[in-house]
């Protein structure tokens, strides 16, 4: 998918390393498949949506530093 954002290439391959469908992955986040569809052609996901989908899966967005530290506080 060249023309998305590097953020729904991930969750691209989190959907496809655990198997699921568009649809499960649409009802298990709360979000309109047509939503995830534009994502995939071109539209950026609002951060709401991209983190509802990827709870949906047992994932979620976090900011975290460049340099990767983990000592560094993560807010939920």
């Amino acid at each position: 998918i060249p023309s998305s954002h590097p953020l729904v290439h991930a969750f691209d391959a989190i959907q496809r390393m655990i198997g699921l469908t568009n649809d499960e992955c649409s009802k298990r986040g709360g979000v309109k498949g047509s939503t995830i569809w534009f994502w995939r052609n071109g539209k950026s996901p609002s951060v709401d949506n991209l983190d509802r989908a990827l709870r949906g899966m047992g994932y979620r967005l976090a900011i975290v530093p460049l340099d990767g530290r983990p000592d560094e506080p993560v807010m939920d």
